[in-house]
């Protein structure tokens, strides 16, 4: 916020009159009338025609949206400098489900629900890369974007490009400057299409990388034999999660494995359906899950579908940490 600092006396250049005083005492008086006026309306139209007072829940409900509201509007007409509304509502958003205290109710602005949407739907258009961007400059380094690692198998791994490789450049736009949404909009994008990289590797290597997006399938199972034990690692819950895990179980029964692993650790989440359907790979009937909600409406029980692949008498062990959201 700029700032106009009022002179240390009360004189002035000739030509010239300061009034620090009434300039304090108008804006007191503003406030006031700003924050009181907005409440006496909503008082006066609590009453319906016949003078009778309103439910005081929804009077109380409409009081507050009523104040939020002006308040925006008041920012948006009188603030020092133009504010983008998205700014303030965001801030607003993230105000009100702070608020909440609720460690897993949360606001997602418009970019973080786009890519928690391609995450949990399991593929997107894009090069297949693990990136990372740092927050603030160090010693007054260039904020390039870091590969953390490529993803098996797809245009970015094929083109050779490796953990710690920096990207400059994305389409001749330098990443410096660039915001990591911004970034995966330039990253992400139609299969088939062509996004043009400058990668530095080391301190002096530099070098162009020109690759064509395609479908990015989001890593949600690992499985393999060790000895006669089958392990099962679940990254995600994903559409394809269930049917990676029948595979995953069938491959097992053509080994003969007489145990499994499932592992759960960081396992970060993701759909519920897809949720249930693994769980029913392993349990023969019943409830898997449950919700109770307030609203009767909002009331739901989840059942196994089908029948297990998993025989009962098959040992299982299921490993779980801190990070296993779905466990």
């Amino acid at each position: 916020m700029k700032k106009f600092p009022f002179p240390a006396k009360q004189t002035a250049p000739e030509g010239k009159k300061y009034y620090p005083l009434v300039w304090i005492l108008a804006t007191g008086i503003l406030c006031l009338v700003f924050v009181f006026a907005p409440v006496t309306e909503i008082f006066a139209q609590g009453r319906d025609a016949g003078g009778r007072n309103q439910d005081a829940d929804s009077q109380t409900v409409r009081r507050y949206t009523s104040i939020i509201q002006n308040v925006f509007d008041f920012i948006q007409r009188h603030y020092v400098e133009q504010v983008d509304p998205k700014l303030i509502y965001e801030g607003a958003m993230n105000g009100m489900f702070n608020a909440l205290g609720d460690p897993y109710s949360t606001f997602l602005p418009e970019s973080e629900m786009t890519d928690l949407s391609d995450t949990t739907q399991g593929s997107f258009g894009g090069v297949g890369l693990y990136i990372s961007k740092p927050t603030s400059s160090i010693d007054n380094k260039p904020m390039y974007v870091e590969v953390a690692s490529p993803i098996e198998d797809t245009p970015g791994w094929r083109a050779g490009i490796n953990p710690g490789d920096l990207i400059i450049e994305i389409d001749g736009e330098s990443t410096d400057k660039l915001s990591m949404d911004e970034v995966l909009a330039r990253l992400r994008g139609k299969p088939g299409l062509d996004v043009r990289l400058l990668i530095r590797r080391g301190e002096r290597l530099e070098f162009p990388v020109t690759l064509t997006r395609a479908i990015i399938e989001v890593p949600t199972t690992k499985f393999a034999m060790i000895g006669d034990t089958g392990y099962l690692k679940l990254i995600s819950f994903t559409p394809m999660t269930a049917d990676r895990s029948r595979a995953a179980i069938t491959e097992f029964r053509s080994n003969n494995y007489r145990s499994l692993i499932l592992d759960l650790r960081n396992n970060y989440g993701g759909l519920l359906n897809s949720a249930v359907e693994v769980s029913s790979l392993f349990l023969d009937g019943g409830i898997v899950v449950s919700t109770r909600s307030r609203i009767p409406s909002e009331n739901h029980v989840f059942n196994t579908r089908g029948s297990a692949m998993v025989p009962s008498d098959i040992p299982v062990i299921v490993l779980i940490n801190r990070g296993s959201a779905s466990a």
